[in-house]
């Protein structure tokens, strides 16, 4: 009796350390992807938004029933090889994350905008209204 009750308690302790595990695997996992994101958002926070004509939109992210997360804009002042590089980096992270961790969104489609605009300094997304 005694040998049943060790094996028993072995056995859950391994399950729930395993559980444990995943749930750090998935923490740092999340933990790397915001920090991809952080290197993402502060590469455009270079300089003010002067001139629209020297912004773009790029898709950040992917839910995880498709379509964009987010959008951010960039200036065409920045290395934009390196940051559309992260961009795809981030946005491939996202959809490995998803699938590893069964990961379900919303499904929302979030507009996609048409282009930018320069106010107090800043970038603001125009979308094309129906």
């Amino acid at each position: 009796m005694k040998s049943i009750f060790i094996v028993f308690s072995l056995l859950a302790l391994s399950f729930f350390a395993c559980e444990k595990t995943g749930e750090r695997n998935q923490n740092a996992d999340r933990e790397a992807l915001d920090k991809l994101k952080q290197q993402i958002e502060a590469m455009v926070q270079g300089g003010p938004c002067t001139d629209p004509a020297q912004w773009s939109i790029a898709a950040l992210g992917n839910k995880a029933c498709g379509g964009a997360m987010s959008y951010i804009a960039y200036p065409s002042t920045i290395d934009t090889e390196e940051f559309l590089a992260l961009i795809e980096r981030y946005t491939r992270g996202e959809d490995e994350f998803n699938a590893k961790y069964n990961i379900i969104s919303d499904c929302m489609a979030i507009p996609e905008p048409q282009d930018v605009r320069c106010e107090d300094g800043k970038p603001v997304f125009i979308y094309q209204t129906l």
